[in-house]
């Protein structure tokens, strides 16, 4: 009976973090208005747009090849199908459930059922991915703050905010980094963090059923700190595998960009650019919405304003640029999901909420 009172528990809080991100797009399209925005998608060019969904599939392929070439690094013999595959199945339960540690966690546990991999080194490859992509993030951020500042306009408030977004991502890149190397605090901290939640972790080693999952706190710590030391000693696979994550963010800013090419209203890449990072800096903050409905649809629209972009423009891009990233997504991820069986990653996530 307490168990299903706590499912009910679940799935009103999952009802309700989507009505409440259906109900900020309804507002937002509703001070737009409705027939301003349906007058200019109208006018988009099918073609361009049809552009936007390749480059998002090559998007997520990056964000996969990423991941395959850290684990390649420190000698785990994973293909690239599985790779790509428990990617895009730990996107699709991240985009439906209100919960972004999902993202790592099911690819940690996954990569250990599917692949064999022990759990401290897919931790670590999880974890380097981690660092990869906000050091990706930093140029990115940079380099359209530096453009913009020196060739268009001065930044303002966008600056200033631009600015403390740059430098609280160094320093989470640097806490990670610091944490990697220091085995015996990490140790605390899970020990901390297991007496809390264990009868949570408990129920998710259940629903996985592997005995494999966590072998030994002392054993997972040990391998995780092996692997991370192993990859610091290669590299040209960090290199390698930076390289696709600057292809991953290279895609997200051409989305954006040919979304205006097929609005027939061009904007500067550097534009694009910064608005995706800011974009993405709203996606990382803790808000209990799946997918960040709503949410990142009025942030982009209230960056592009500030650049001056009309706003029926403005907001008509930022929902086209979401049904590109986010809609199209779903199904495709969701073929991966059905793959490993919907029901089995649900109740993984139903342990872990």
């Amino acid at each position: 009976m307490l168990r299903y009172a706590g499912g009910s528990k679940e799935k009103i809080i999952f009802i309700a973090s989507y009505m409440v991100g259906f109900i900020i797009i309804i507002a937002l399209l509703y001070y737009v208005g409705f027939g301003k925005i349906a007058a200019v998608i109208m006018q988009m060019s099918l073609g361009f747009f049809t552009i936007t969904l390749i480059l998002d599939l090559a998007g997520l392929v990056f964000y996969a090849l990423t991941w395959h070439i850290l684990l390649k690094g420190i000698k785990c013999n994973v293909s690239f199908k599985t790779s790509l595959t428990v990617s895009l199945a730990s996107i699709f339960t991240c985009y439906v459930t209100p919960s972004g540690v999902l993202l790592e966690l099911l690819r940690v546990v996954l990569a250990n059922k599917e692949a064999k991999v022990p759990i401290g080194y897919s931790a670590a490859s999880v974890v380097m991915h981690r660092i990869l992509y906000t050091v990706g993030f930093i140029l990115c951020a940079a380099a359209s703050f530096t453009v913009i500042q020196a060739k268009y306009t001065t930044l303002g408030t966008i600056g200033t905010l631009l600015l403390l977004i740059i430098l609280l991502s160094i320093a989470f890149a640097a806490g990670i980094l610091y944490l990697s190397h220091r085995a015996d605090l990490i140790e605390k901290m899970l020990i901390k963090l297991y007496r809390r939640f264990e009868g949570r972790i408990n129920k998710i080693i259940r629903v996985y059923e592997s005995e494999e999952v966590v072998n030994s706190l002392s054993n997972t710590i040990s391998d995780f700190k092996n692997a991370f030391l192993e990859l610091r000693r290669k590299p040209l696979y960090l290199l390698t595998a930076f390289i696709a994550v600057l292809a991953t963010w290279i895609v997200d800013v051409a989305i954006f960009y040919v979304v205006f090419l097929a609005l027939n209203y061009p904007i500067s890449i550097w534009v694009a650019a910064l608005t995706i990072v800011i974009g993405d800096f709203v996606q990382m903050t803790p808000i209990m919405i799946p997918g960040m409905i709503g949410i990142l649809e009025t942030a982009f629209t209230t960056t592009l304003l500030a650049f001056g972009i009309p706003l029926d423009i403005a907001a008509s891009a930022s929902i086209l640029a979401r049904i590109a990233t986010f809609w199209f997504d779903i199904p495709v991820t969701a073929i991966a999901a059905s793959y490993y069986g919907i029901k089995y990653l649900l109740k993984g996530a139903e342990a872990i909420s």
